[in-house]
């Protein structure tokens, strides 16, 4: 569970942390259960969607970074952890970056 927010209880279930909650998480919610609800499809939402790249794709008609990370994967490449934007992967991937 995200160490940033908290769920408390006063009449009502509501999560809460410093700074502003994400808006999947802003309600109010009458039982538990909701509330745990709610933060399993938050916690959906912030994951990549999955990728359905095939080892023959064209690697510069790829733009988002699941894709790209899934092109990698299926060529037997490992992306660095220090690249983090699409842009920064499929320069990268094409060879631009020495690393």
């Amino acid at each position: 569970m995200d160490t940033d927010y908290k769920l408390i209880f006063d009449g009502f279930y509501r999560w809460s942390r410093s700074g502003k909650v994400a808006e999947a998480l802003s309600g109010c919610f009458i039982r538990k259960s909701e509330a745990a609800r709610a933060w399993e499809l938050y916690e959906l939402s912030k994951k990549a969607p999955a990728s359905s790249v095939v080892k023959s794709a064209d690697l510069e008609s790829l733009n988002n970074k699941a894709d790209l990370l899934k092109w990698a994967e299926v060529n037997n490449l490992e992306v660095p952890d220090k690249h983090k934007q699409p842009s920064a992967i499929k320069k990268f991937l094409m060879g631009k970056y020495k690393d």
